[in-house]
């Protein structure tokens, strides 16, 4: 019993037969507002229920809503971002195409995949602006011999074996 008095059964509300249709509207006694089985609004909640069995929204150029979650996460979308520098840090708007693109071009060299950094690791070898190290402590064994070129000058990878072989006593 609800309230004392019956049992609520929205189901029950209207009956079809035999192809007829029923359009109305209801509102029960909690404020819970409903068009059918369109499209519902739950007052205590806001929560709005939209039928997609019954929308054909093509051709829909423009939907306005306060926020929609989507699966099971409890995140609320509540706007699309055209933002390139991601300035609201916002777990509640979602970046356009156009703005990951900007935003990784901003961060990343002009040229594909070449990426300017001041230094990086690869694998256990450290290149720096100043420096080639190991990150574990291990010798670094360059079995070619390396050309370098700078300010008019060759350099030979003997220059570099020697500075290497300097910096293992400190």
């Amino acid at each position: 019993m609800y309230a004392g008095f019956y049992t609520p059964a929205p189901e029950n509300e209207v009956v079809e037969l035999d192809r007829g249709r029923v359009f109305y509207s209801s509102t029960d006694q909690s404020g819970n507002f409903r068009v059918g089985e369109l499209f519902a609004v739950e007052q205590s909640t806001g929560i709005v229920t939209i039928s997609s069995d019954f929308f054909d929204l093509a051709g829909l150029s423009e939907l306005r809503l306060g926020g929609i979650r989507v699966g099971g996460t409890g995140a609320v979308v509540r706007e699309f971002s055209t933002d390139p520098l991601f300035t609201a840090d916002s777990n509640n708007i979602v970046p356009t195409q156009r703005a990951i693109a900007a935003y990784l071009a901003s961060r990343l060299s002009v040229g594909g995949s070449e990426i300017a950094v001041g230094s990086f690791i690869a694998g256990t070898i450290l290149v720096g602006p100043d420096r080639i190290g190991n990150v574990a402590n291990l010798r670094i064994i360059v079995p070619v011999r390396a050309e370098f070129d700078g300010a008019g000058t060759g350099t030979t990878g003997l220059m570099l074996a020697q500075t290497m072989f300097y910096k293992s006593f400190n």
